[in-house]
């Protein structure tokens, strides 16, 4: 079992201009090997309103301007705030 160090609220933004929503998030920090940046568990879906397509690999939710869509990632851009 992993012990979580702490947690932190961080603003999280799902999808592109316009179709973007920000949203306040609380993550558990936990000190383990990987293979993803975050896990955005049921409380973080909630949050966006989101639904998740596995068979997909996206992620829908609600935004002023339309539903918008969340995929991987597959660079990280300059403005992204990254915790070591």
């Amino acid at each position: 079992m992993i012990e979580p160090l702490g947690e932190v609220t961080l603003p999280l933004s799902l999808g592109s201009y316009p179709k973007r929503s920000t949203k306040m998030v609380k993550f558990l920090v936990v000190k383990a090997p990987s293979a993803y940046n975050i896990i955005l568990g049921r409380p973080g879906l909630n949050i966006f309103r989101a639904v998740a397509s596995t068979y997909h690999m996206k992620l829908k939710f609600p935004t002023p301007d339309g539903i918008g869509e969340a995929t991987e990632m597959k660079e990280w851009p300059e403005n992204v705030m990254q915790i070591p």
